[in-house]
């Protein structure tokens, strides 16, 4: 699910039209997801500080926390990411997924520490009355050798009316082939590809 960056995943407000201001219901979060992605060369993002257990499939669930679950429509996001190796360097493969009405403006990657990496996404509903912009922030931080903690922090503002703050957490275990498809097909089947994390986009 936090990219989100993206998320990932970004939390993305929906149903805002018309010239009344929206509900709490209309503002409910929607997540931008970070997905691991189709393996195109280009979606390859070299992360040369981050420790080698990094290095594999993972995936799960993260959960809004029970404080903000008013504020969401999806309170269980799924996510995966897939970090690999090459010449020695560590480098991660994800794309961000979402709602088409929230198309993400820019995605950053940063390594915190080599067991810590953050991602921001920034997203903007042009079409939203009132306008919306999101920044998700998601951490990943390298447990053990099969558990990573995420932690998404998303920040929902709302042009003259406001903001909302939405937050996940989750823990995330390798993944085999079946259960990485599953995991696909999730997030494929109801969200839209808006772009990918990469160095080109630094």
């Amino acid at each position: 699910m936090t990219i989100a960056l993206a998320a990932s995943l970004i939390f993305a407000g929906a149903g805002c039209r018309g010239a009344r201001a929206p509900s709490l219901l209309e503002r409910a979060a929607e997540p931008h997801i970070l997905h691991a992605g189709s393996g195109a060369p280009e979606s390859a993002f070299p992360l040369p500080s981050a420790d080698h257990e990094f290095i594999g499939s993972w995936g799960g669930y993260v959960k809004v926390i029970p404080a903000d679950s008013q504020f969401t429509k999806d309170p269980v996001i799924p996510v995966s990411y897939y970090f690999g190796e090459r010449n020695g360097v560590v480098y991660l493969r994800t794309e961000i997924y979402g709602n088409a009405q929230w198309p993400v403006l820019r995605s950053d990657v940063k390594m915190l520490d080599p067991r810590r990496v953050r991602f921001q996404i920034d997203s903007l509903c042009a079409s939203c009355r009132p306008q919306g912009r999101e920044v998700e922030v998601t951490t990943l931080k390298l447990a053990d050798a099969k558990t990573l903690d995420e932690h998404v922090t998303a920040y929902c503002y709302w042009q003259g009316d406001g903001h909302q703050q939405v937050e996940f957490r989750g823990e995330l275990h390798p993944l085999d082939q079946a259960q990485q498809a599953e995991i696909n097909q999730q997030v494929e089947r109801h969200h839209v590809l808006l772009g990918r994390i990469n160095a080109r986009a630094r």
